[in-house]
């Protein structure tokens, strides 16, 4: 076989990506190996990076077809990303076809997953004393998951889609694609494990504006209590003030609801609604109805228990 002229010549290659990194015209993208992300922290804090392949985005008939997942230690002062901990990557046979269009996204095939099974004990031994399970777009892959696995209702979730100020660090997208590209790596991507390790990447590096390591801001964001305040008998007249403001009608409860993070931003929404829609002063009191999540409960569908206050 007539070879490329670049084969078995890892030093060369590295030299003319090297030099090509250095010219304005070019940007060089490397493929993305997990084992050149890490550090030397091994006694940190667990970080469990999961991400799920699936026959849908319909929570209510969809199955998960695939899980991976990647335990990795982090120094919980500074975030920094350690030694990988261990692994899990498994496919189930969802009982009913892969729709193409799915397959199409993730090349998983009904042949690849018959009469497979996921390794429960396996999954829940690897997520034993998280301190925190990482997904980009966790609402998506937490409900699935407890869909799925029981064991997932009380764990504490983060969002790297969400929960990093992307933009704020000068990323034009969250796109986990984007972002690696962004960082100089390449992947092949759809599939679980290799989706895992595009966070990993993500959560490597320091960001570019903020300095900070990734893994400082989810932890910090994880430590933040998120509120679901209920807006009680608003003027339907003002609805259109709410919408503009970000609170969401929700039909069954008929109530607008919006969610804020930490104490601090609680009480500015509690004052603006004072104001804006109650009409009253800061100093009087309303009654409204609220939701405490904590990082156990953050990105779940699952339902909570309103409390109502007057405030």
């Amino acid at each position: 076989m007539k070879q490329s002229g670049l084969d078995g010549l890892p030093g060369e290659i590295e030299e003319i990506a090297r030099v090509l990194s250095l010219h304005p015209d070019y940007q060089v993208l490397r493929r993305l190996k997990p084992e050149t992300l890490v550090s030397d922290v091994r006694n940190g804090v667990k970080i469990v990076i999961i991400d799920t392949e699936t026959t849908g985005t319909d929570f209510s008939k969809d199955a998960i077809i695939e899980v991976g997942a990647l335990a990795v230690a982090v120094d919980p002062e500074t975030g920094e990303v350690g030694q990988l901990l261990g692994q899990f990557n498994g496919l189930e046979d969802p009982g009913f076809p892969i729709p193409p269009e799915s397959t199409e996204i993730h090349g998983i095939t009904d042949a690849m997953v018959a009469g497979k099974h996921f390794d429960e004990a396996a999954l829940q031994a690897l997520l034993k004393d998280a301190h925190l399970v990482l997904a980009h777009n966790a609402q998506f892959d937490r409900t699935f998951l407890e869909k799925r696995f029981e064991f997932f209702a009380d764990l504490p979730f983060g969002c790297t889609l969400k929960q990093i100020g992307w933009r704020q660090e000068g990323f034009g997208s969250a796109a986990l694609e984007f972002l690696v590209y962004r960082l100089g790596f390449f992947y092949d991507g759809h599939r679980a494990v290799n989706d895992c390790e595009a966070v990993l990447a993500l959560l490597a590096k320091p960001l570019p504006v903020s300095g900070r390591m990734p893994c400082d801001v989810l932890f910090e964001k994880a430590a933040e209590p998120e509120f679901v305040i209920h807006a009680v008998k608003a003027p339907i007249e003002l609805k259109d003030l709410l919408k503009a403001k970000g609170f969401r009608w929700s039909g069954d409860e008929r109530v607008w609801k919006i969610s804020v993070s930490g104490e601090l931003q609680g009480r500015e929404m509690i004052d603006w609604m004072k104001t804006e829609i109650y009409r009253k002063n800061k100093t009087d009191k309303v009654t409204l109805g609220f939701e405490k999540r904590t990082a156990k409960q953050k990105f779940s569908i699952a339902p909570l228990k309103v409390s109502y206050k007057e405030v």
